[in-house]
């Protein structure tokens, strides 16, 4: 009799070992399932993330290309209004135009001169 206690404990433990090893088998599985869900999730928010950063960085470049192009358009626009300005200034008064020129010249001739 006791030893068919031993042997029915044994047969228990034994079954309990293999319910164990079953259970364990699918816990393994469920947690490499949710490793994999969470890697996924976490490289679509890293996705997410980088596709936002891009967007914002095609935004930052689209508006200064844009201000580039609106300083190029004011600066050419100002350097015309100045030619023609100096133009005007010069059929008004061409003595003094010369006399601006020739002075401007014998400065330039004079800085450049080479002292020996």
């Amino acid at each position: 009799m006791a030893e068919r206690k031993i042997e029915n404990s044994v047969n228990d433990v034994g079954a309990d070992l293999a319910q164990l090893k079953a259970d364990l088998g699918k816990l393994a599985a469920s947690v490499a399932s949710l490793v994999e869900s969470q890697g996924q999730s976490a490289a679509a928010s890293v996705k997410g993330r980088v596709r936002a950063a891009a967007a914002t960085a095609e935004d930052a470049a689209a508006r200064v290309a844009e201000e580039g192009r609106y300083a190029y358009d004011q600066t050419r626009a100002a350097v015309a209004n100045a030619g023609d300005d100096v133009s005007r200034m010069v059929e008004r008064n061409p003595i003094a135009a010369l006399g601006i020129a020739l002075g401007v010249g014998l400065v330039i001739g004079m800085m450049s001169r080479r002292r020996d």
